[in-house]
């Protein structure tokens, strides 16, 4: 395998008014920063808006009756 040396940390920070993802990538070939906060849905602030856009997209896929591809 090419993953030899995987580390991930989770840290909870409950005073902060988003989640942030951070991504990082340090490899011969590239260093890659990526950083996303979600902000949280005014209806459910323990979850992000983009949650439930993600989970209404997937239901309305798996239960259309019409589909491209596999």
């Amino acid at each position: 395998s090419s993953f030899k040396n995987i580390q991930v940390f989770i840290k909870a920070d409950p005073g902060l008014k988003r989640n942030i993802h951070k991504i990082e990538i340090d490899a011969r070939q590239a260093r890659i920063n990526i950083e996303v906060e979600n902000i949280p849905s005014q209806k459910n602030p323990k979850t992000s808006a983009l949650t439930i856009l993600s989970v209404q997209y997937l239901l309305e896929k798996i239960f259309s009756p019409f589909k491209i591809g596999s």
